[in-house]
């Protein structure tokens, strides 16, 4: 997830550890990207978090779900959770 949001949730700790650099995280991007299945989390238009699903045979798996910490203690996650269960029920 190349954007302003992934910077503002992950920037901190990735630039503490190994710096953070533009074109790399797009690099990184691009190759991650295109394997799996991002869903950008929405509240009132305003971009709060990511998800990252993979479709397995049997059930999506979540590998990531990031809200800005802004966001936190709201309930956004377990609605997403939530989604991906209702999701996967129908299936």
């Amino acid at each position: 997830m190349h954007s302003p949001l992934r910077k503002a949730l992950s920037g901190s700790t990735l630039k503490k550890e190994w710096g953070w650099d533009d074109q790399e995280q797009r690099l990184l991007h691009d190759r991650r990207f295109s394997t799996e299945s991002f869903r950008i989390v929405v509240v009132a238009d305003v971009d709060v978090g990511f998800m990252d699903i993979v479709e397995e045979p049997d059930c999506p798996r979540v590998n990531q779900l990031f809200i800005l910490p802004s966001f936190h203690s709201q309930g956004i996650g377990d609605q997403c959770m939530a989604q991906v269960i209702d999701e996967a029920s129908q299936q």
